[in-house]
């Protein structure tokens, strides 16, 4: 009989060994993929889906002693589609390479990142949609000056793209030693934009500001902002008349990090905050556009005494429903290693449906569960709403290069107990004990303390890596 009928044949269970308990069928997939760095970690920055639901993820690594950035695209069903990298041994992309967006009308992904050439500057390139060449638009000058980088570490956050072709981009740099934030506009032919571009930063305290996720109405930008060791988050538009804050109740440190649209009339933004070891949370949080009025506000996790409030690395995404889905990583404990990945599913309302983790079950091997998870895990949503995708991190321990892990798991939470075992290491689908509350938080008040200003007109100025395209190396499995 067929698993159509609910009984598996014995070629059929040989088949799924491992991909759960039988005869639960596989109900996703795990991948394992590496890319053509000849030294050092990776790190896995960004995840996008186009509107086939390919699978594009942004990594960074090493090649003949020289940072390089890359982009892989998988197909829906994980298998390697393409792949593309730059090349050169003079001015690079380095750093953080956070943006990452589809372009459908024009069949392009833009690639926002750091280009290092006497300095730190936000730099785009553009690549059609299978990978096969690599377009310089240029580095983009400081948006408040309109001249060259204030100092190092004027890098790239975050990229959005409009329906009238601008990217609206959102980086961080420092200025007496205090990071500061901007908010600006690119054409995808390269133009820059000063119409609209603003700076965030605090006027009379030592703490920095950091621009953490960027949105569009299509007309404006809007910034959500971490103030750096403070209880406050920080929310800033592109014309200057929105400049709200919000702050913990228990006056915890907030870091958020997300921010997508849920409605025509609602945002929903993801975060996390702590005290010290002892109570730390990651948040989701659904608001009205325009009054800025709290529809509800959750806290989620599994264990608050794990003492990393900013390292869970939380993202958000939302369905044709208006369901919310959260996802995060998490230490299991404050000794090193031992972290696994959750994501939750909230309805409209805010009211919890369901709660997972994917973790790494292989005895002693919690270098294994740090890799899986990584830097700047993200989880999206497959086009019809069945499907979760989640770009976990880098590495499995003891290869050089390192390697990238990504995962498909359906929407509805099912799948608990089905595993995958991959490079000798199994990783299963839990359903574990959450601790939830009631969000801690004070609701959207004027912002304080800080500023909005305008800035100087300038013009991005030409940059020229190279590339190369490859064929990413494949292992993947079914959970």
């Amino acid at each position: 009989m067929s698993s159509a009928s609910g009984v598996w044949t014995l070629q059929e269970n040989a088949e799924n060994q491992g991909a759960g308990t039988w005869p639960n069928p596989p109900i996703g997939w795990m991948a394992y993929f590496k890319t053509p760095y000849s030294t050092g970690a990776d790190v896995y920055t960004q995840l996008m889906l186009d509107d086939s639901d390919n699978i594009y993820i942004n990594t960074m690594g090493t090649v003949a002693g020289w940072a390089q950035t890359s982009i892989v695209k998988l197909n829906s069903d994980g298998a390697a589609v393409a792949g593309i990298n730059t090349t050169g041994t003079n001015y690079v992309f380095y750093k953080e390479t956070k943006g990452l967006v589809h372009d459908a009308a024009n069949n392009k992904v833009f690639l926002t990142g750091t280009w290092y050439q006497g300095g730190d500057w936000p730099a785009t390139v553009s690549v059609p949609e299978n990978l096969s060449s690599m377009t310089a638009l240029g580095k983009t000058p400081n948006p408040s000056t309109g001249g060259a980088p204030l100092a190092n570490d004027n890098t790239s956050r975050a990229t959005v793209l409009a329906s009238n072709s601008r990217i609206w981009n959102i980086a961080r740099s420092t200025s007496s030693g205090k990071w500061k934030g901007y908010l600006w506009q690119n054409g995808t032919d390269g133009t820059y934009y000063s119409t609209g571009a603003r700076d965030f930063n605090y006027l009379s305290n030592s703490n920095s500001m950091w621009p953490m996720s960027v949105w569009t109405d299509n007309t404006y930008g809007y910034c959500l902002i971490w103030g750096y060791s403070t209880n406050h988050m920080f929310y800033g538009d592109s014309t200057g008349s929105i400049w709200k804050q919000q702050r913990s109740t228990n006056s915890y440190p907030i870091a958020p990090d997300d921010i997508v649209e849920k409605s025509s009339t609602e945002l929903v933004i993801s975060g996390a905050y702590n005290n010290g070891n002892t109570d730390n949370r990651c948040f989701v949080q659904v608001f009205n556009k325009a009054s800025f009025a709290v529809s509800w506000t959750q806290d989620i996790v599994i264990d608050p005494n794990q003492g990393h409030n900013n390292g869970m690395q939380t993202s958000v995404c939302v369905d044709s429903s208006e369901n919310v889905y959260i996802g995060w990583r998490e230490q299991l404990s404050q000794s090193s290693g031992n972290w696994t990945y959750c994501y939750a599913k909230y309805n409209t309302s805010g009211t919890l449906q369901y709660s997972r983790s994917i973790e790494c079950t292989t005895a002693g091997n919690t270098a294994a569960a740090a890799a899986w998870t990584g830097n700047n895990p993200h989880i999206k949503i497959s086009s019809d709403g069945s499907t979760l995708i989640i770009q976990g991190g880098q590495g499995t321990a003891g290869t050089n290069p390192e390697a990238g892990w990504v995962c498909s798991v359906p929407s509805d939470g099912g799948g608990v107990g089905n595993a995958v075992t991959i490079n000798s290491q199994t990783f299963e689908i839990k359903n574990p004990t959450m601790t939830t509350r009631t969000g801690q938080m004070d609701g959207w008040q004027n912002g304080q303390n800080s500023q909005n200003s305008g800035t100087n007109a300038g013009s991005n100025s030409s940059i020229s890596p190279g590339s190369a395209t490859y064929t990413p190396t494949i292992t993947k499995g079914n959970i």
